[in-house]
């Protein structure tokens, strides 16, 4: 993902996946109350596909440092499967 407006796109792909993959629905998505989240589009989206669109309390950097300490896991998780499937660098995108 390169811009922020690219969000909302990324999340529909991502739900259908996990609907796709799991047989599950995203009942419930946390956001930090930035824009990218918040706007009209994006609501009317979670309204589409049933989600429960809940925001961090504002100016709590605590939580936001859950938030960047559970994204750098996931990318460390990420980067441990591309380097066990022997990926080429073509497909690794930014982590590379």
């Amino acid at each position: 993902m390169k811009n922020k407006s690219d969000v909302l796109d990324m999340f529909k792909l991502f739900s259908k996946e996990i609907e796709t993959r799991y047989n599950k629905r995203i009942k419930c998505f946390h956001s930090d109350r930035g824009t990218e989240y918040e706007s009209h589009t994006s609501n009317k989206c979670y309204k589409e596909l049933e989600n429960v669109h809940e925001t961090i309390a504002p100016y709590s950097p605590e939580m936001n440092g859950n938030a960047k300490r559970k994204n750098r896991t996931f990318t460390e998780l990420l980067v441990a499967i591309m380097l066990n499937s022997g990926a080429t660098p073509h497909w690794w995108g930014k982590f590379y």
